[in-house]
């Protein structure tokens, strides 16, 4: 189980207000989006959304290291994957797209390993 005193709560709310912000966009009807022509632009829109959201969580902890880090990676990838699977069963003109679920698990992974090299550096200069 999460200990929530893990979380700083004031710098956790930026982390909330973006994934309700995802949340929104996602579950909105697909003909009230912006259309494109580039499948590739979509996927990298999933990457970044869930690249910020990792970075916003891993702000708000108040302590981190590899195991809270993966917890957060979990966090995400089960969160972009509800909001595809709420996409396929609610919304009549949008769909499951396990691309999109790829891309938002591969953002917040690379947000991870972006956290764990630059944590190592800090390490090594101090």
């Amino acid at each position: 189980m999460i200990n929530i005193y893990i979380f700083n709560i004031k710098k956790l709310v930026p982390a909330i207000v973006w994934a309700f912000f995802i949340l929104i966009l996602c579950l909105m009807p697909g003909k009230d989006l912006p259309q494109t022509s580039i499948w590739q632009f979509d996927k990298m829109v999933h990457f970044s959304f869930y690249c910020l959201l990792f970075f916003l969580l891993n702000r708000s902890l108040s302590r981190s290291n590899i195991n809270l880090l993966a917890v957060l990676l979990i966090i995400c990838f089960i969160y972009g994957l509800s909001i595809e699977c709420m996409q396929g069963a609610w919304l009549k003109d949008r769909y499951f797209d396990i691309y999109d679920a790829i891309a938002n698990g591969v953002g917040a992974l690379a947000c991870m390993m972006l956290v764990l090299f630059i944590n190592k550096h800090k390490q090594i200069k101090e």
